[in-house]
């Protein structure tokens, strides 16, 4: 087993987290400056294992948390984690992780992360092999020092605590407080003693009196038997005769309570139904009052329809004729449009092609003409020029002005082309437009159809939703009603519970259910009488045992009680009895079986955690059948009994009972006011269903209304669209007549211009022609010829024109006439017409009057069954006022006959309250008489029948002559004989224990005997093995030296040790050593005393004597130097930890005052016992001898500024270099 790890967080130096691993299982060496925290990393460990540290006060504990920079440390914990491989720990783990948490306020330790004791930590550590009396296995800073400087004496402690002695001192202390108490018990029984047989010798004498005052005592308890016997006889025999009387005015009184019972249940049934009656007739008026109104609103409505109706029809039939008209009208019209459109067809291509013969005539006629006038100028250019040259000039200036003109008639034609190509695509539009248009017409009326049938829908939805919600309206109406009598029931019944109990207890009983609502106080269970419930037939007996207690209220605990009383006592707000269940014990004793007698507490049924309660007020209590039953169960069994008609005998033989009236009953009025809150809360949540759904009613009709509103308002949209998309369409249509039109003229002076450019070409063609021929006065042949030919073509021409204009003009006016026709007149009707022919189809389907009839069926239905609702309601109020009348006179007749029975019970509740009054005296009579007669103790046998049949005056007078003598004997111990038997049993009795205790004493003493020798073989053995390995590691340390153990005795004489393993250096024992009985009876007398052992006081000290040369004188160890010294008590260390190994060892800067041969010789031996008795060493150091041997490395550093240390592992070079720089420094 070895430390495989440590974990510390804010332990001295250490604040942050910091774990230290792995370890070596050998040897290693933890490094680092003075001051860096080594000595606080070696105190963490020592302060989760020794037992040095295990109590610490709130200041130590403080002391060990971190105290540095920043914020405070609050807790602190070092954690060491074993390798438990071995298992060396008693636990079936590899590993073991012991931690020890510590703060201002908390000391804790914990084994694997479970919270462990102290004292389960220690029989672990034990179980591993830490020693308790051995602490050097750590090995802290100056122990070595204060070991070589240890006094003889000391160094002998030392060696008990190692050999354990304390174990047997501790236990020898005991035996000697045990064997003191054993004498003082002993010396007390013997005085005890002495003062009982002193006793019995003076009662020996007073036996004889006793027995003369025995006799006339037996005497006078026989003739007190007789007259006690007589007095319980004789109110034995009036009971009986009493009973009998009682059992008949039971009979009468039972016979009179049930006919009272049932006529008082008859009345309060026949009350019960006026009540519901009365209800039920002005539930039945408040229904007829509104089915009359719901009747003639269902009227009105209907007479409304009606009218509607009629109006629908009539218009109907006007619009119906109109529409007609206008259909037939618009037939008329479209098929005018269609011939007109079709003759049009035809005029058009004919006008077309007559137009365009016309131009081509036209463009030859000027084309041929331009050649004539060409033909003429030329012949009579030598007229009008003297030469060609003048000739030309002019033609170049003609020819110029017409250049101009053909290029200004070019851009009229360019802008007439783009004007003609514009009024097409505008066209393209119109036409675009207008077929939008109609699709936007036909979508807004099929629209309107839709709106109109989803209206239709929403009237009906709403109608039904309507009738719906008025059944709702009427069924919460009816629900309210019947929660108003619920209240009423339930305030009847709270009424009646509150006549049973005072004001003051009725308002605590109130308040605290308020205050622990209102104040959130939770445990508050209410009254008791709520917490149970039980059969009729038990209520009279329940209540008869619960008394008041019904009302005490049971809560968790007394802190919820007094939360309670204190707003309570703030309020001065009633007073109450609290049952805290926590507080409420079950110590009743078992009830008696018996077939004529039950357990009243198991008639209830109540839930568990009530139970202490319940067990609290009716646990002892006993239903029986009969008053006799329970009087002798009272009497037996000391416990309460009750019968089923409430009369009570209490164990203390108090009587009660008598007529209880049903009608107040504090049980039956609770179960009333149960039964109304029960009804109450069905009814509220039949009325809170009916409340919801009329809200959802009535949120439907708002929203079918709404609806309604929306699917208008579409509506409406939609008509305005449908409106505007006409209006629109006609203006299309007229501006699409318009566009022809002006594309036609367009289209006219296009041509013309054109025509014009073409002659003004032939022109320009016929000068350019001419330029630069000679200037003739007269035209040739030629010119002549074709002079004549074209002007007798221009003739033809011109006839040829003539005629087509003349066709052309008539085509034109007939295609103007049927263009206006259509455009101005049969269109723009036909589109009035279809606009007219949409509004009356709306205004058709506005006022449909089918669903203006299927309204008005609705409407009559509606009527009708309000009608018959109000004929039924008003027939239903007639049965019901004829059944209360019938009803009224039945509860006036029965109330006159409960007075009159009320008045009987009255009279014989008082004569049985009589009866019982007497009872009560005679019961105890008779207990008086039991009792005098069971407190005359033990009778003899003739007292039976001794005095049987003497009279009560002659028994009173022997009685007093009796009395009188024993007057006599009032010295007389009475009890004398008592005594004597019991002292004899004490002095037997003290005899027996006062051996036992001699036994007891002389076990102590052998006890003692054993822990003296035991203590002496442990402290022989544990030098044997000290001295031993003492001389052993100073051989190891100091080859050439030898060492020695010396025990001073007190005699003078030295017992030594010498270096040999066979000799202990012990001298023999034997010749000193007491070995008789008596000398162990005085060793033992002395142990007694407060000494110490005989052969223990013998040794005064152990003195070590040791040579560093090996030869010559030998030296004790004040004789040695510091460096010596430091080597003897090391040789010492490590022959105690040779002697009790450990697991592990913890040195902390053991090499400090070596030199260098020694440092080696130790870190050598180290290294030797780590890897030969499988031991882990922890060690510090500021040499390097320590280095050269170890496995492990580690070097603490320390922060100034944040005052903080932390250990981080190293290599072997590094430590070294770090052990060379302090050296370095030091020198």
């Amino acid at each position: 087993m070895h430390i495989k790890a440590i974990t510390l967080q804010g332990f001295k130096s250490y604040k942050d987290l910091t774990r230290v691993a792995p370890f070596s299982s050998q040897h290693n060496v933890v490094v680092g400056e003075n001051g860096s925290g080594k000595s606080n990393f070696f105190f963490a460990i020592e302060f989760v294992l020794s037992d040095e540290y295990q109590s610490l006060s709130q200041e130590q504990r403080v002391a060990m948390l971190h105290e540095g920079a920043g914020l405070a440390v609050m807790s602190a914990f070092v954690e060491l984690t074993f390798d438990n491989s071995d298992e060396r720990f008693p636990v079936d783990r590899d590993e073991v992780v012991i931690r020890r948490t510590i703060g201002q306020k908390k000391d804790e330790y914990f084994v694997d992360k479970k919270n462990t004791s102290r004292a389960e930590i220690n029989s672990m550590l034990e179980s591993a092999g830490f020693s308790r009396s051995n602490p050097y296995y750590i090995v802290r800073q100056g122990r070595i020092a204060a070991l070589s400087m240890m006094k003889d004496n000391a160094r002998l402690d030392l060696l008990k605590e190692v050999a354990g002695t304390r174990v047997y001192d501790e236990s020898r202390a005991q035996s000697i407080e045990i064997m003191e108490d054993t004498d003082e018990r002993r010396t007390k029984i013997a005085d005890v003693l002495k003062y009982i047989e002193e006793r019995l010798a003076e009662l020996e004498a007073e036996k004889k009196e006793l027995a003369e005052y025995q006799e006339l005592d037996k005497d006078r308890r026989c003739l007190e038997y007789a007259i006690y016997n007589g007095d319980l006889k004789a109110a034995v025999a009036e009971l009986e005769a009493l009973e009998l009387t009682r059992q008949e005015q039971v009979e009468l009184a039972e016979t009179n309570h049930r006919a009272s019972a049932d006529d008082s249940e008859l009345l309060a049934a026949r009350e019960a139904e006026l009540a519901a009656l009365g209800g039920k007739l002005e539930e039945l008026k408040a229904k007829l009052k509104a089915a009359s109104d719901e009747r003639t609103d269902a009227l009105e409505n209907k007479a409304r329809l009606e009218l509607r109706v009629a109006d629908a029809l009539r218009s109907g039939s006007t619009k119906a004729q109109r529409f007609a008209a206008m259909r037939t009208e618009l037939d008329e019209l479209t098929r005018s449009i269609q011939a007109a459109e079709a003759r049009l067809a035809v005029v058009e291509p004919e006008f077309e092609a007559v137009k365009a013969e016309e131009a081509a005539l036209a463009a030859q006629e000027a084309s041929v003409k331009v050649a004539v006038d060409a033909l003429y100028a030329k012949s009579g250019r030598s007229r009008q020029f003297s030469s060609p040259a003048e000739r030309d000039a002019w033609i170049q200036a003609e020819l110029e002005t017409m250049d101009a003109l053909v290029a200004s008639k070019r851009d009229q034609v360019a802008s007439l082309e783009a004007e003609v190509a514009a009024q097409s695509t505008a066209a393209d539009d119109v036409a675009t437009r207008r077929t939008a248009l109609k699709a936007v017409i036909a979508e807004t009326a099929g629209k309107m159809e839709s709106f109109n049938a989803e209206l239709a829908r929403i009237k009906a939805e709403r109608d039904e939703a309507t009738n719906a919600r008025k059944e709702a309206w009427r069924v919460e109406a009816r629900m309210g009603k019947e929660l108003e009598a619920a209240a009423a029931k339930a305030a009847s019944a709270e009424r009646l519970l509150r006549s049973s109990m005072s004001g003051a207890a009725w308002n605590g009983v109130q308040s605290v259910s308020r205050i622990a609502a209102q104040h959130g106080i939770a445990g508050v269970h209410g009254p008791l009488i709520e917490l149970f419930a039980c059969s009729d037939e038990f209520m009279a007996a329940v209540e008869a045992i619960g008394g008041s207690s019904l009302f005490n209220v049971v809560v968790d605990d007394d802190e919820v009680a007094a939360q309670v009383l204190h707003v309570m006592n703030r309020e001065k707000s009633g007073r109450v009895t609290f049952m805290p269940l926590s507080r409420l014990v079950n110590n009743i004793p078992p009830l008696p079986v018996s077939d004529d007698a039950l357990p009243l507490l198991d008639q209830l049924s109540f839930e568990n955690v009530f139970e202490p309660a319940m067990r609290n007020v009716f646990g002892r209590a006993l239903v029986c059948r009969s008053l006799d039953i329970a009087a002798h169960f009272a009497a037996s069994a000391s416990v309460d009994c009750v019968t089923l008609d409430g009369d009570k005998v209490s164990r203390k033989g108090a009587l009660s009972g008598g007529y209880t009236d049903k009608k107040r009953s504090r049980l039956v009025a609770m179960a009333q006011v149960r039964a109304a809150r029960a009804e109450s809360s069905a009814l509220k949540a039949s009325a809170a269903e009916a409340k919801a759904a009329a809200v959802e009613l009535d949120a439907k009709v708002t929203s079918l209304l709404s609806q309604a509103q929306q699917v208008q308002a579409s509506r409406a949209d939609a008509l305005d669209a449908h409106r505007r998309a006409q209006d629109e369409l006609a203006s299309v249509v007229a501006q699409s007549t318009a566009s022809v039109t002006s594309a036609s003229a367009v289209v006219d002076s296009l041509a013309s211009v054109q025509a014009e450019l073409a002659r003004l070409d032939e022109e320009t063609a016929a000068l350019r022609a001419e330029l630069g021929t000679p200037l003739v006065s007269a035209l040739t042949a030629d010119d002549k010829a074709a002079l004549d030919a074209a002007e007798s073509r221009l003739a033809d021409l011109q006839a040829q024109l003539l005629a087509a204009s003349s066709t052309r003009a008539q085509l034109e006016l007939e295609k103007a006439e049927l263009s206006s026709t259509l455009a101005n007149h049969l269109r723009k009707r036909a589109t009035e017409l279809e606009q007219e022919l949409d509004g009356v189809r709306l205004e058709a389907q506005e006022e449909d009057a089918a669903s203006l009839e299927a309204e008005l069926a609705a409407a009559t239905k509606a009527a009708e069954t309000a009608e018959a609702r109000a004929a039924e309601l008003a027939t239903a109020r007639d049965a019901a006022a004829k059944s209360e009348a019938e009803l009224r006179t039945q509860v006036e007749k029965l109330r006159a006959a409960d007075r009159i029975h009320r008045t009987t019970v009255d009279e014989q509740a008082q004569a049985m309250e009589r009866i019982l009054q007497k009872r009560s005296v005679l019961l105890a009579s008779r207990e008086e008489a039991t009792r005098k007669i069971r407190e005359l103790g033990s009778l003899p046998g003739e007292a039976f029948d001794k005095y049987e049949n003497v009279n009560a005056k002659t028994l009173l007078r022997k009685l007093h002559g009796v009395n009188r003598k024993l007057t006599k004997y009032n010295h007389v111990n009475k009890k004398a004989l008592d005594q004597y038997i019991s002292f004899n049993e004490q002095r037997k009795s003290l005899r027996e224990r006062k051996a036992v205790l001699d036994e007891g004493a002389a076990s102590i003493r052998e006890l003692i005997d054993s822990l003296d020798e035991r203590k002496d073989e442990a402290i022989q053995r544990t030098f044997k093995g000290v001295a031993m390995h003492f001389a052993q590691v100073f051989r190891e340390l100091v080859p050439s030296g030898k060492a020695s153990l010396v025990m001073l005795t007190d005699d003078g004489a030295d017992d030594v040790a010498s270096d040999s393993d066979d000799d202990s250096g012990l001298a023999p024992m034997d010749e000193n050593r007491p070995t008789s009985r008596s000398s162990k009876a005085s060793a033992a007398k002395g142990k007694a005393a407060g000494e110490g052992p005989e052969r223990i006081r013998k040794y005064v000290g152990v003195a070590m004597k040791v040579s560093f040369t090996g030869a010559g004188e030998t030296f004790s160890i004040s004789q040695l130097s510091g460096g010596q010294k430091s080597v003897v008590a090391l040789a010492l260390i490590f022959a105690i930890q040779r002697t009790d190994p450990a697991p592990f060892y913890l040195f902390d800067e053991i090499d400090s005052a070596l030199d260098a041969a020694h440092r080696t010789a130790v870190a050598t031996l180290i290294s030797k016992q780590a890897a030969s008795h499988s031991a882990q060493f922890i060690t510090t150091t500021f040499r390097p001898e320590m280095l050269d041997v170890a496995h492990q490395f580690y070097q603490v550093v320390y922060s100034k500024t944040a005052k903080v240390s932390t250990i981080q592992q190293v290599d072997q070079e590094t430590a070294k270099d770090f052990i060379a720089g302090i050296m370095a420094q030091e020198a």
